[in-house]
């Protein structure tokens, strides 16, 4: 009888899904692990608002400020986001996280509906 004879079948499929599922639990392990890209190196991270961004209020340590200069904004560019400057762009889709034309459109409707029925 030769070695490949006295093998069990059974015996090779347990191995065999042992190491498939071993390579699943590292793969799923690798690509949930948080992903670092500057502190290794001592980089700073970097602030979700970048400190006196020309006149902006920061919205996240003050919030009412920034929220009269997202409606003075709306007012100003009369609900056209096309007007805005890419700094005002830039402040506005961190403001908005990300939503800053679709955020921006909505509150100029109903800004200037209430002018309308008022």
């Amino acid at each position: 009888m030769t070695p490949r004879e006295r093998i069990d079948p059974i015996q090779l499929l347990k191995v065999i899904v042992s190491v498939a599922v071993c390579a699943l639990l590292v793969g799923a392990a690798l690509y949930s692990a948080p992903r670092v890209t500057g502190a290794l190196n001592g980089a700073p991270a970097a602030p979700a608002h970048p400190p006196n961004l020309h006149g902006m209020p920061n919205f996240e340590e003050h919030p009412k400020e920034a929220d009269a200069e997202f409606y003075k904004l709306v007012r100003q560019k009369k609900g056209d986001y096309s007007r805005l400057t890419l700094d005002q762009r830039s402040w506005l889709d961190g403001y908005t996280r990300g939503n800053g034309p679709r955020m921006f459109k909505q509150v100029a409707h109903t800004l200037f509906a209430q002018k309308k029925t008022r």
